[in-house]
């Protein structure tokens, strides 16, 4: 993929529209439960939804899928007349902060952000992380995210 995807999703019976930025910690994608999710809030809000296929890392490295989230909030805005709903997990909170904070002085902003368990302590050195290491299946010392994996 050369540059970031779009896929519309959603009926669009109002004029608002949700841009949702999914996790799986910048190198999965796009899944089935992202569909499901961001199909049930437009199909309560009525609101337009577009599903952001960033560019995966390791393939992308950073900036990519920062860059990605940068054009697709600016490319949903300038499709939407109501209001723009930015809704993220993850890794994809971590991506939209950042992309909002970058756009902050130059352009409009999202109407409002909502952030599912948002990545927001990308070195995984804060409190919690301290704390729960050993309770947290996932992001613990043990997890594979932290193996190195021969050819991965």
């Amino acid at each position: 993929m050369a540059e970031f995807g779009i896929e519309a999703r959603g009926t669009g019976r109002t004029k608002d529209s949700i841009l949702y930025v999914p996790g799986n910690g910048f190198v999965l994608g796009v899944d089935d439960s992202h569909r499901r999710l961001i199909d049930r809030l437009c199909d309560r809000t009525g609101a337009q939804g577009y599903l952001l296929h960033y560019r995966l890392a390791p393939e992308f490295p950073f900036p990519a899928a920062h860059q990605d989230t940068i054009n697709a909030i600016e490319y949903v805005h300038a499709r939407t007349s109501g209001r723009l709903w930015v809704v993220a997990d993850s890794a994809g909170g971590a991506l939209a902060l950042s992309a909002i904070v970058a756009r902050r002085a130059d352009s409009r902003q999202p109407d409002r952000v909502v952030l599912l368990s948002p990545l927001t302590d990308l070195a995984m050195t804060g409190l919690s992380h301290v704390y729960n290491r050993y309770r947290e299946p996932m992001f613990g010392p043990e997890a594979l995210i932290h193996k190195d994996i021969p050819g991965a």
